[in-house]
């Protein structure tokens, strides 16, 4: 075929860095990517079960919540709006597993949040992945180092060992 490819965002492009950086960096299963903007959410890596992704876009539209959690960063905060019912919700009705949240720079970017999304039984975030994620995304937001990434797991035990 000889069709014009869509051009994409920098901040899509910023992010499929991210994603591929995290896929040759860490044999993790992560199944979702998601960028959480001001003017809604943007997807970076396709998923088999999309089903959650609609219920959830319309909790993320409000851009002054997503700076808030941006600029305070806490780990307590962020996990306060993560785990409200409406949010909290439709991730574990798709059977999400375990999710993390990157909460980034607070000064104007295309990329406030981003969450991470596990689907896969038992998945905790290790501190390496925490790590690998953290310095990703302090390289893609032009140097700046992003908060550190907190772990949101509801995954009751570890992944079991190979």
């Amino acid at each position: 075929m000889n069709g014009a490819r869509p051009t994409t965002s920098a901040a899509e492009q910023a992010g499929q860095r991210v994603t591929e950086a995290l896929y040759a960096a860490l044999d993790v299963h992560v199944s979702r990517l998601l960028l959480l903007t001001p003017a809604g959410v943007s997807t970076l890596h396709n998923c088999a079960d999309e089903r959650w992704a609609p219920r959830l876009e319309p909790l993320l539209l409000d851009g002054r919540q997503l700076q808030q959690i941006s600029r305070r960063g806490g780990a307590t905060f962020a996990d306060k709006w993560l785990h409200r019912p409406a949010v909290w919700a439709p991730l574990v009705q798709a059977g999400a597993q375990a999710v993390a949240l990157v909460p980034l720079a607070a000064a104007p970017a295309p990329v406030l949040l981003s969450l991470l999304v596990s689907f896969e039984p038992g998945h905790r975030w290790t501190a390496v992945e925490r790590q690998v994620v953290g310095e990703l995304y302090g390289t893609v937001q032009d140097g700046r180092t992003a908060s550190a990434l907190q772990s949101l797991s509801s995954a009751a035990s570890a992944r079991p060992a190979p």
